[in-house]
């Protein structure tokens, strides 16, 4: 993929703001830059602690080929300005996987607690037809019970980026469902918007969170 197939990828969705006339060859997608490898797209964008835009010299550092950002920066490599780009980020890995999530059948498990533990029961109960992998706290898993080469475990619900990556490695080892921890801060930030869900658990709510919700009723809303 080039530079240029990744902007007319993202046009119909209206995200693209301005764009570079470059067409580099894209080697790879990140979203954290110490994981950028030699010319891929990073791409910045605010989170709960940090802020991607305050990384992006680390990425070119390391070898970033172009950078998809929510503002204008100064950089040595193409920058292409969108709305939102955590969703570009999702846009761009579910193409660049090649859209796994169209060959699995997926289950999200919410609640405040009982995540982990109801995640594997739905695993096991669905392994008993089909191979059946697991995505959460603990990481990812195949059918077999063995580790998904992933970041999962870092965050309840992977990235954009790495929660595509982790798709593609379970239908790469024959997966057919997946049961996987979708979490508050996933569900708020619209992490899981285009994950095509056969099915959810909600565990329980209780009262946690509220760091981050000013009420039981938002953090309710948030979940549902």
């Amino acid at each position: 993929m080039n530079l240029q197939s990744l902007l007319d990828l993202l046009r119909p969705h209206g995200q693209v703001v301005s764009a570079p006339s470059a067409d580099p060859v894209i080697g790879g997608l990140a979203v954290d830059s110490r994981e950028v490898t030699p010319g891929a797209v990073f791409f910045a964008y605010p989170g709960v602690s940090t802020d991607g835009h305050d990384f992006i010299a680390q990425a070119v550092a390391r070898g970033a080929g172009a950078v998809v950002a929510e503002r204008p920066v100064s950089t040595t490599v193409p920058v292409v300005l969108v709305k939102d780009a955590r969703t570009v980020a999702e846009l761009a890995a579910i193409a660049w996987y090649h859209e796994p999530m169209r060959h699995l059948r997926i289950v999200g498990v919410t609640g405040t607690n009982g995540k982990t533990t109801t995640t594997a029961m739905v695993r096991h109960l669905l392994s008993t037809g089909q191979d059946a992998g697991s995505i959460g706290t603990i990481g990812a898993y195949d059918g077999a019970g063995e580790r998904v080469p992933s970041i999962a475990g870092q965050l309840t619900t992977p990235g954009p980026v790495d929660l595509q990556r982790t798709f593609r490695g379970m239908v790469d080892r024959g997966v057919k469902w997946v049961a996987m921890e979708a979490s508050l801060h996933a569900l708020d930030q619209h992490r899981l918007d285009r994950v095509p869900f056969a099915g959810a658990v909600f565990t329980n709510l209780t009262r946690e969170h509220l760091d981050y919700h000013p009420s039981m009723e938002a953090y309710r809303a948030a979940k549902l």
